[in-house]
């Protein structure tokens, strides 16, 4: 088979070829002082800190900024000796997208405080202009920032307190703005020489048998725009040889122009509904702990303590004037059985149709023994 090509059509061929050729070239040589000038506007775009850096280098499709500097009116100093922007694209009204923006070894200094990091990544990433920094454009910056190895230390603290990394992820985003998100600290380390600075708490955690502590935390929510509705999924407080704390709820009323507004916030007081929620506590050692502490500080043995407990309940309820028999036998049964072998705890409400928050506030000062009902409070233990 015979393929020929007229001159027309190959004069148009080597046209676009050429176009092609000097586009891929222009992607893969950004201009890089164009890039660097832009954050530096962005930072700078609310007249509260001052941004230099040293130089700005492109290769291939890389941007290469280094010995980036801030200075905040507000105090503190942040320096990051590279930062690194991956595929940059200009985008209107001005700024540019970034596939990644690495920003590793990182610190900022705010007097006798400083954080350090050893790597640090966002990626689908925004610089807006500086106009949208005072607007009420809505974009999201990134899809996910990571921060890892991070130190934060005080010159009167006797050693940093670390965390191995920080991941911050947006999601479901609708019209620039994301309607999901979660936040995860994993490896907060607190050394025993910090925890044993103040005097009070060196007392405190010797008598737990603590000698550090190791925490990780975990927020993840959303926002229902059709319904005005924010979903806590969890937000989860898990320590080492302590336990698990897991907070999770459904709430209305929520108009997201408000939730942005700080003008507006106080305007939700009137309209914020609660759908459910649940506390629940999974023991990992912590319980016991406590129960050995108090009932040796009470001179008895961490058994009786654990039978005393449930057996003032009563007179807790009676305060609060709590007659609902079947209610505190069910709280009695649980605290009892929770106490006796430590396993879960879990406190929920589900009311049958939402309640407004305020209205729950009220509740709990004018008629504190209705809120059961209310709320349909339940209680369990080791489930």
């Amino acid at each position: 088979m015979r393929v020929s090509f007229s001159r027309g059509a190959a004069a148009r061929g080597l046209v676009l070829v050429s176009a092609l050729l000097l586009s891929t070239a222009a992607f893969a040589a950004p201009d890089a002082k164009t890039v660097a000038d832009s954050i530096v506007a962005a930072v700078q775009a609310k007249g509260e800190a001052k941004a230099t850096y040293e130089a700005a280098t492109a290769s291939g499709d890389n941007v290469t900024i280094t010995n980036f500097k801030v200075t905040s009116s507000k105090g503190g100093d942040m320096t990051i000796p590279s930062i690194v922007v991956s595929n940059p694209a200009e985008r209107q009204p001005g700024g540019f997208t970034a596939s990644s923006i690495a920003f590793d070894g990182g610190s900022v200094v705010d007097g006798d405080n400083t954080i350090a990091w050893k790597t640090g990544i966002t990626n689908d990433s925004i610089v807006p202009h500086p106009s949208e920094m005072h607007s009420t454009t809505k974009l999201t910056p990134f899809s996910h920032l990571g921060l890892g190895g991070i130190s934060i230390s005080q010159k009167s603290q006797p050693a940093p307190v670390t965390i191995d990394q920080i991941n911050i992820d947006l999601s479901n985003v609708v019209d620039g703005t994301p309607n999901d998100g979660k936040l995860s600290i994993s490896g907060i380390n607190v050394p025993g020489a910090v925890l044993q600075a103040d005097e009070q708490a060196k007392a405190v955690f010797e008598q737990l048998g603590y000698d550090s502590l190791l925490l990780n935390v975990t927020i993840e929510g959303g926002y229902d725009t059709t319904k005005n509705a924010a979903t806590i999924r969890t937000i989860t407080i898990d320590g080492k040889d302590m336990g698990k704390l897991e907070i999770s709820g459904a709430f209305g009323g929520l108009a997201r122009e408000k939730l942005q507004n700080v003008d507006q916030l106080k305007e939700l007081a009137s309209t914020a509904t609660l759908e459910s929620a649940t506390i629940h506590f999974q023991d990992a050692g912590i319980t016991n702990r406590v129960l050995e502490m108090q009932a040796k500080s009470m001179g008895t043995t961490r058994d009786s303590l654990a039978m005393m407990l449930p057996a003032a309940l009563p007179l807790a309820f009676s305060q609060v004037n709590i007659t609902d028999a079947a209610f505190q036998q069910k709280v009695v049964d649980a605290v009892t059985a929770f106490l006796k072998d430590p396993k879960s705890f879990t406190v929920s409400v589900a009311p049958a149709t939402p309640i407004l928050l305020k209205d729950v506030g009220s509740t709990a000062m004018s008629a504190p023994q209705t809120l059961p009902s209310l709320l349909a409070l339940d209680i369990k233990s080791n489930n």
